[in-house]
Formats: structure tokens, C-alpha cells, sequence
């Protein structure tokens, strides 16, 4: 024990005669090549070097919860950092995160950074508008009005079918290869059984598609893609950043990335698929009845309903078998435990009151 103490503290010796050793240029060719928490490694005279400091937030924002308090109430560091990772704001003093300047930027870049701003800002019914005019301009300058162009093939999906897609036209990746962003052929996912697009919402202008796939133990669903009709095509984007892909009028599949979570998780996405590297090639489909796994999901129930006064539900429940198996009435089928503990929730908000 005291020989690695010993080591431990050796190295901990060099490191730091090295640090000292170093030159300016090379401290900022460092953070440049090693990131945010290279700049931890350095005493507080280069944590409170204002031309270090911009160069670290302004290529790595999450570096600010490394530097000097004094940088961290600096408005223009602050400013730089929140711009690069909006989540930087959770490493600003209190007096900037009561900044609207600051919170602004930040919620630009990332809208759950409000979640780090001051109390009184988090309440502030005008501010939480300002948020919501941009969060609606940025939504409309990546998706412009709609010009449908019609196909003339007649094709239609019914709920019950699916589209299939050649399995050979995609690459599936794990959970560690996505957080890593190491695509190593130990971290592809082998086989990927099933690739399938089941219509959840239809209009002429607008698709809205769940995503399921199958590999060989586990079954993957990406469970809301909005697709907009934009010239001869459809550009879907998914719910959360989790990806997005674009389909032809006949539902040829090209240009895809798509991010999975597995049923009833939580921890983030689990497996990446994306399109092989020949994407302008389309993954061409055919329509098939929708296997049983597409289906499943989590029940939600009641006992009786009155209409008197609108729609009330007494005795909601959630359950993994159908309603009827119970005597109890069907209230909704859905695809995730998230969906079905809001519907639940919608459910038991209708009660009569007692």
C-alpha cells in the first residue's frame, strides 16, 4: 500500500514539473488537442489567463467548470462557453446565471439549459416567451412550408402493415460504440434482423412513423418521426435529436442515422443505425403485415366512464395485458412505459371528483 502511495505521488510530482516546464504555446496547443479538462493540470495563474481561458470554453464550453471563479463571473467567457455547450451555464456564477443575455444564448443552444438559470428567471413569464419566439423561429427556418408533391403511385399503408427494409443496407452500432464514437466492428451489432417503418398518424403533407428494429436478443423502437413532404421528398427528424433520415414518394429510405432506446428504458439511446455508406442507394421496402413486437406495449384501463360533463375514467390502471383479460374497459394501447404513465396520468386527472 505505502509503495503505491509512493508511486502515486511520484507521478503526481513529474506531472506538475512538466506542467511547470510548459510554455504558453504549448498549454494552448494542449487544450486544443486534449480538451476541457486538460486546463485542470495548470495552477490558478493560467485558470485566470483570460486568453487561455477564451481559447479553452470557445473549443470545449464544459471547460469553464475547470477555471477561476473570477472567469466564471466573466460575462464574455461565459458568453463564449454557453454559445459552444449550452449546459455551461450550470458553471456560471449566480450573478450570470441571472444574466438574460447569458440565459438567452445558453437556451438558443440547448433548450434545457434553462434548468440551470436563476429562480427568478425560471419564473419569468415575458423572458419564458422571448424563449419561446426563437425556440418557434428556429423550428420554422429548418422546416419551411410545405409544397406537396403528389405521387402517382396509389400505394397505401394500412395500420396493420409495415414497410420492411433491406437489412444489408444498414449498419447497427451499441451503446458503447455511440457514447464512445468508436465504430469498431467489435462494437457492431450482429444481426440486424428486422428494419421496419409503422405508420402512427397520416396526412397529405405530413407523416408521422415509428421506427422498430429487431437484432438477434433485443427489440429496438424509435417511437415519433415527423416527416415533412419537401419538393419530391420526405424529411423525417425524430423526437429529441434522435436522429432522422429521408424517405422518396415510394418510401425508399435514404440518408439515415436513428437512435434507439430499448423498450421501457431510460438511459439514454442504446443502439445507432445508420445507413451503409453507399446512401445515395435506397434502401428499397415492401409492405408486410406488422410482426406481433411492433405492437406490444402497456395497457391502460378503466372500470366505467361518465359523459355528463365530458369524458371522466374511475378506476384507471395500467396494466401488460389487454383490458378485457381483467373486466376492465380499454383506455389506450401504447408503445413505452413513458407513454402509457402519461396516459395514465391524463386517466386519473379525469376522475370524477369525490
Amino acid at each position: 500500500m505505502r509503495k503505491v502511495l509512493l508511486l502515486s505521488l511520484l507521478c503526481m510530482v513529474l506531472i506538475s514539473a512538466k506542467v511547470a516546464d510548459m510554455s504558453r504555446e504549448e498549454i494552448m496547443d494542449g487544450i486544443k488537442k486534449y480538451g476541457d479538462i486538460y486546463i485542470n493540470n495548470f495552477d490558478s495563474s493560467i485558470k485566470k489567463d483570460k486568453e487561455i481561458v477564451l481559447l479553452a470554453v470557445k473549443n470545449y464550453g464544459s471547460a469553464l467548470q475547470y477555471v477561476d471563479k473570477s472567469m466564471q463571473d466573466d460575462k464574455e467567457v461565459v458568453l463564449v462557453a454557453v454559445k459552444e455547450y449550452a449546459n455551461a451555464l450550470a458553471f456560471a456564477s449566480a450573478r450570470l446565471k441571472d444574466d438574460k443575455e447569458v440565459v438567452f444564448e445558453a437556451v438558443k443552444k440547448g433548450e434545457y439549459a434553462i434548468r440551470f438559470a436563476s429562480e427568478r428567471l425560471q419564473h419569468d413569464k415575458r423572458f419564458l416567451h422571448q424563449i419561446d419566439v426563437e425556440k418557434k423561429k428556429r423550428y420554422d427556418a429548418v422546416n419551411p412550408p410545405i409544397r406537396y408533391v403528389d405521387n402517382p403511385k396509389k400505394e397505401r399503408l394500412k395500420p396493420e402493415q409495415c414497410w420492411q427494409y433491406d437489412v444489408n443496407m444498414f449498419k447497427g452500432w451499441n451503446e458503447k460504440a455511440w457514447a464512445e464514437k468508436r465504430y469498431i466492428s467489435e462494437n457492431e451489432i450482429k444481426p440486424l434482423e428486422n428494419v421496419l417503418i409503422w405508420r402512427k398518424k397520416w396526412t397529405k403533407e405530413q407523416k408521422f412513423l415509428a421506427v422498430v428494429v429487431k437484432t438477434d436478443k433485443r427489440i429496438y423502437r424509435n417511437n415519433f418521426f415527423d416527416c415533412h413532404a419537401k419538393q419530391d421528398i420526405f424529411e423525417c427528424r425524430g423526437e429529441d435529436d434522435s436522429g432522422g433520415f429521408t424517405l422518396d414518394c415510394s418510401m425508399g429510405m435514404t440518408d439515415g442515422t436513428v437512435l434507439f432506446s430499448k423498450e421501457g428504458g431510460y438511459g439514454g439511446p442504446v443502439l445507432e443505425m445508420e445507413l451503409r455508406e453507399k446512401s445515395h442507394v435506397k434502401a428499397s421496402r415492401k409492405v408486410v403485415v406488422c410482426p406481433e413486437f411492433v405492437h406490444e406495449g402497456r395497457y391502460v384501463c378503466y372500470d366505467y366512464k361518465s359523459v355528463d360533463s365530458g369524458v371522466r375514467y374511475e378506476g384507471c390502471m395500467r396494466t401488460n395485458v389487454p383490458c378485457g383479460s381483467i373486466r376492465k374497459r380499454h383506455f389506450g394501447h401504447y408503445t413505452t412505459e413513458l407513454l402509457a404513465e402519461e396516459a395514465f396520468y391524463r386517466c386519473q386527472m379525469s376522475r370524477p371528483k369525490k
